[in-house]
């Protein structure tokens, strides 16, 4: 008897604990949403921690929501300090402003390249499964011409105008 009241109690200090600790947690991800400091700060592993997500649905979804707006709460410093650059004349962050939320300043990829296919023919074999191709498509090659032609061709536009 007096050995299940001990286990009782026991148990009722180690829940007692893990809640204060989930409830640590909870908060500090709200403003650093950092796995690692968190647990460092609530003194577990992440181990536990991760256990105890996959254990308690309602910690989960609890943890997801803090660490969304613990995001938000780190961008919104972010974005304080960046406008604090800016006004202050930071020629990087002017930049780094400007290419990510300025149209005309944004980093372009320029791509071009030269085919080593560029001017072989189609392999008749090549050219069947091509044409049975466009047919599942319900084309023909005439379509797919047209179709990827800028301009139409002068016998289409001879066709057309009979």
């Amino acid at each position: 008897m007096e050995q299940n009241n001990k286990n009782e109690m026991e148990t009722s200090t180690i829940e007692t604990r893990q809640r204060a600790q989930k409830k640590l947690i909870i908060e500090s991800l709200k403003e650093t949403p950092i796995i690692q400091y968190v647990c460092k700060r609530a003194n577990i592993g992440r181990t536990t921690f991760y256990r105890w997500c996959l254990e308690d649905k309602e910690f989960a979804k609890d943890v997801d929501e803090a660490i969304i707006l613990g995001s938000s709460v780190i961008s919104d410093l972010a974005e304080t300090q960046l406008v604090t650059a800016i006004r202050d004349g930071d020629v990087g962050a002017i930049k780094y402003w400007l290419s990510n939320h300025h149209k005309t300043y944004s980093t372009k990829l320029h791509i071009t390249t030269e085919s080593q296919y560029a001017n072989k023919q189609l392999t008749p074999e090549q050219k069947v499964v091509i044409e049975e191709a466009l047919e599942m498509m319900g084309l023909d090659e005439q379509d797919a011409t047209e179709t990827n032609d800028a301009e139409p061709s002068k016998e289409k536009l001879d066709k057309d105008n009979k």
